[in-house]
């Protein structure tokens, strides 16, 4: 089984005003500043002449989150299992009507098939599973809407 599940779809607004947001949403405070500070030297290596454009936030609360999310868009990566019974995908519809054109990543510790399917049925940007190589995973993502970016300045 594949790591990682992308859909192509269009993103005109994600980067209006020359900017890129990068935000993490688990509810373990370790391990969602282990990915930001991930995501941050990934963008300062990779993409140094556009890393002052690029921020990367992370969040235990998803009330917190959701309230941060810019409207022009942004990439978010998101833990399935949030607590209290919220899983990431009951956030979806929240997130569009904030940030329509948010690509959303859903990441899971369970290789558990029938969270792949919520989330397909729910049109998210991938699917990754929580390893030593969640970022990495991401890196085809970060790097195409960089690169998309990279084109419009």
């Amino acid at each position: 089984m594949d790591p990682i599940i992308l859909n192509d779809e269009p993103m005109s607004a994600l980067f209006s005003n020359n900017s890129l947001a990068i935000q993490v949403l688990d509810d373990n405070p370790f391990y969602a500043t282990f990915l930001e500070h991930q995501i941050n030297r990934y963008v300062e290596k990779h993409f140094p002449d556009v890393a002052d454009r690029i921020t990367v936030s992370s969040y235990n609360e998803y009330d917190e989150y959701l309230a941060a999310i810019p409207a022009n868009g942004s990439i978010s990566l998101i833990d399935y299992y949030l607590g209290n019974g919220v899983v990431g995908v009951d956030l979806l519809e929240k997130i569009r009507d904030r940030s329509p054109d948010c690509r959303v990543i859903i990441m899971t510790t369970e290789n558990n098939l029938e969270a792949l399917a919520d989330c397909l049925d729910t049109n998210v940007a991938g699917f990754v599973f929580k390893d030593e190589n969640t970022i990495s995973l991401c890196h085809p993502i970060f790097e195409r809407e960089i690169q998309r970016k990279l084109e419009i300045l």
